[in-house]
């Protein structure tokens, strides 16, 4: 079962499978078109997400 994260990118609970695809939408390697709730930049969301504490970086 996914644990589930509080993500401020998109204000609300997310599980750990969307975590995991935010990020990699921020670090560039899917469409930000993914992140549903998400009207900012690139940039914007990269500085939500790399302040996160379950950001996935691996």
């Amino acid at each position: 079962m996914d644990d589930e994260y509080n993500c401020p990118l998109v204000n609300r609970k997310i599980n750990e499978s969307y975590c995991l695809e935010y990020c990699e939408a921020v670090d560039g390697m899917l469409k930000m078109d993914i992140i549903n709730g998400f009207k900012g930049t690139r940039e914007e969301a990269q500085r939500i997400c790399y302040n996160c504490l379950n950001h996935k970086d691996d």
